[in-house]
């Protein structure tokens, strides 16, 4: 016997995750994220099963983007650095190839943000992902000041 999630193409399920997880996110972000990080979780996690290619709206995949990157330092708030890079990482995909000239900003925060918690979690290799990406794009040094941080922190530890 199946479901009718089962019955449902790949595409389709895809657009069911997608739409209840924005119904479900918009209704947890009105009442507040902090008072139901659970069910704030699982809402982007819903939308991160939709994934970006749900989405067609340049404008929609950056709103997603910055509910991942919220998603994330409540993760990390919450000390679940795995949790966290996994929302930074889906953050990073909702911005596409043009990421660097479209959304510089939320480029920037998601990259640092990956990178600590890669570091945290001593994922060497994408902590030098991260930066090394960041640093190549960065307008400013201070725009990837903390993201060295953590890249030099892991350089420095492994010499010792």
């Amino acid at each position: 016997m199946c479901t009718a999630y089962e019955l449902e193409s790949t595409e389709q399920r895809r657009k069911s995750h997608m739409k209840y997880g924005i119904l479900l996110c918009s209704n947890t972000l009105d009442n507040g994220a902090e008072n139901n990080s659970g069910l704030f979780f699982t809402s982007v996690n819903q939308i991160n099963k939709g994934g970006p290619d749900a989405i067609q709206d340049p404008n929609h995949r950056s709103k997603i983007a910055v509910l991942n990157l919220k998603a994330g330092k409540l993760s990390i708030v919450l000390s679940d650095y795995m949790s966290a890079l996994k929302f930074f990482e889906h953050g990073i995909s909702y911005l596409g190839e043009d990421r660097w000239t479209v959304h510089y900003d939320i480029s920037v925060d998601l990259y640092d943000a990956a990178a600590e918690a890669a570091s945290a979690l001593e994922k060497f290799q994408a902590v030098k992902s991260y930066t090394d990406e960041l640093v190549e794009n960065a307008h400013s040094f201070d725009d990837s000041l903390h993201c060295k941080f953590w890249y030099y922190s892991w350089s420095v530890l492994i010499h010792v």
